[in-house]
């Protein structure tokens, strides 16, 4: 039971310092945004359609 339990634990680690350092980069952060415009940009056109 125990080691699963650390394994767990550090795949959790590994994901949080993946995010960590994926939001120091500025890149990633200009993608973020963008793709949050293009998802509103589709959500209106959706409604518009209706």
């Amino acid at each position: 039971m125990m080691p699963e339990n650390a394994r767990n634990r550090n795949q959790e680690d590994a994901i949080a310092t993946v995010f960590l350092t994926l939001d120091r980069r500025r890149e990633t952060c200009y993608i973020v945004v963008f793709a949050m415009g293009e998802i509103r940009q589709a959500l209106r056109r959706r409604k518009s359609n209706y």
